[in-house]
């Protein structure tokens, strides 16, 4: 799976994320041609361009690239939102909507944003929230599994926990603010329900509990704690099917 996300910039990422879907979408059927050309207009109106690499932005954005978030999409000799797309643009709070799409994209798609999530979760649970005085290297530090990492990757997480005010700077010194991460992060129960919505609201147990202990780096007890939380909530209930157990959102 691939790791490192493409060279988008190290500022301004979630507004470049946002403006790129609201050209795609107000202006309707444009060509790639056209859609680079709005995104070299607007990068000359700022002072710092917003889209840095042009060809990185949309390796980023545009469905079947490997480092995606997938919210673009070639249909014909156009372009336009997705699905996903424009979920995201019509979210009630759009940082709340990036921020799950970047996790969700993440697990496949640029797995070091992922990796540096589950040190943010161990971190927070510790109640350590120091970041050291340059973000970027302590990213990198946490997220990389080389000796090196991707300074270029590690730019852009950081650039996102500033976007996301997950990181606050205090004389120097970069902080998380854990209040702030658990608000995007979400509870243990909003994490596996989420899971669960995005496999059609049903899924195999053992899928299920497969993807926690792998992905989240969950413990089996802690699957089943969650899992009994929500069923006691009336959030989820568990079936037999085909001599498997599923388990599925209630719906009101």
């Amino acid at each position: 799976m691939p790791k490192t996300i493409p060279r988008i910039g190290r500022q301004d990422l979630l507004k470049g994320i946002e403006k790129l879907a609201q050209i795609v979408h107000f202006r309707g059927e444009l060509t790639e041609d056209e859609l680079r050309d709005e995104m070299k207009a607007i990068n000359r109106d700022r002072d710092s361009k917003l889209f840095k690499s042009i060809d990185g932005w949309l390796t980023f954005t545009l469905q079947d690239e490997n480092r995606s978030i997938e919210i673009l999409k070639q249909d014909n000799d156009h372009i336009e939102l997705t699905d996903e797309g424009l979920d995201l643009l019509n979210a009630p709070d759009f940082r709340v909507a990036a921020f799950h799409l970047l996790e969700r994209k993440s697990r496949t798609n640029f797995t070091y944003f992922h990796t540096l999530l589950q040190e943010l979760d161990r971190k927070v649970q510790a109640g350590n929230y120091d970041m050291g005085t340059d973000l970027a290297d302590t990213v990198n530090t946490l997220m990389k599994d080389t000796v090196s990492g991707n300074k270029v990757t590690a730019g852009a997480i950081a650039c996102f926990l500033r976007d996301f005010e997950i990181v606050v700077e205090n004389d120097g010194e970069w902080q998380i603010d854990p209040a702030q991460y658990t608000y995007f992060r979400g509870e243990d129960e909003d994490i596996v329900e989420d899971i669960i919505a995005e496999h059609g609201n049903r899924m195999d147990r053992a899928e299920l509990e497969r993807l926690l202990t792998l992905d989240f780096k969950w413990t089996g007890k802690q699957v089943d704690t969650i899992i009994q939380q929500l069923q006691d909530q009336n959030r989820v209930a568990t079936d037999r099917y085909e001599g498997k157990t599923v388990v599925e959102l209630v719906t009101t």
